[in-house]
Order: C-alpha cells, then sequence, then structure tokens
C-alpha cells in the first residue's frame, strides 16, 4: 500500500504558475480575472448539469407516457367497444 501522506519533499517539489507582473510581483489584477472567469465557468457548468437533469426528467416522462399509451392500446386498442346510450353515465 501506498502512503498518501504528504511529506515536506513533496511539498516542495510543487510548482503552481502564479501571474506576475513584468517586475516579478503578483500580478493582483490577472488573478482577479482568473477568479471571475472560473466562477462564469462553474455558474455554466452548473446550468448545464441542472438542464441535463431537466433533459433526463423529460425523457423518464416520455417513456411513461409511452407505456401508458401501450397499455391503452394493449387493452382498448384491439377491440371496438361501444357503450349503449342507456347505460353511459351522465
Amino acid at each position: 500500500e501506498q502512503n498518501k501522506r504528504l511529506t515536506v519533499d513533496v511539498i516542495k517539489e510543487i510548482k503552481m504558475k502564479v501571474p506576475a507582473n513584468e517586475k516579478g510581483e503578483y500580478d493582483l489584477k490577472k488573478q482577479q480575472e482568473i477568479i471571475e472567469k472560473y466562477k462564469i465557468i462553474k455558474e455554466i457548468q452548473n446550468e448545464v448539469e441542472k438542464s441535463r437533469k431537466e433533459i433526463s426528467k423529460l425523457v423518464v416522462d416520455i417513456e411513461r407516457k409511452r407505456e401508458r399509451k401501450r397499455e391503452q392500446m394493449k387493452t382498448g386498442g384491439i377491440y371496438l367497444f361501444t357503450v349503449p346510450p342507456k347505460m353511459r353515465i351522465p
């Protein structure tokens, strides 16, 4: 089994790109732009997931309607049933 604990040596090897300006200082404006883009991407992902779930519900509903139609066809679609006027419920 592999040891999954982070050690100082492992952490020292981690490299991360951080936006910097020409002077080598952190570019806070660029970082803020990246954050805003990330937020927009997350919102879009959430909307796509929400839409996917809605579409899934529609597919299930369509399948249920198809099943109901099949059931109706099985019981009444094969034979022609008529109810005499005297027996009709008002």
